[in-house]
């Protein structure tokens, strides 16, 4: 069971997983419309890591391939 995802990179934020049903979703604040959008808060990159670590490889496209990456640690 994954339980944590964190990184070396400063602008990750760690997510840390309950036991039971997890349910990614983007935060919503009080003030939002219809016309905010929900984009780029990580839900697909979450979603890539999770892949990854469990066994999927890194595609040429991956964000995994990224040089501003190399030094960084998941």
């Amino acid at each position: 069971m994954i339980r944590t995802i964190s990184s070396s990179l400063p602008s990750f934020k760690t997510i840390t997983f309950g036991a039971g049903l997890n349910i990614v979703l983007a935060d919503v604040a009080e003030t939002s419309t219809d016309r905010h959008t929900r984009n780029s808060a990580g839900k697909t990159s979450l979603v890539e890591i999770i892949h990854f670590v469990l066994g999927s490889d890194a595609a040429k496209s991956s964000l995994f391939k990224h040089d501003a990456l190399i030094e960084h640690v998941t």
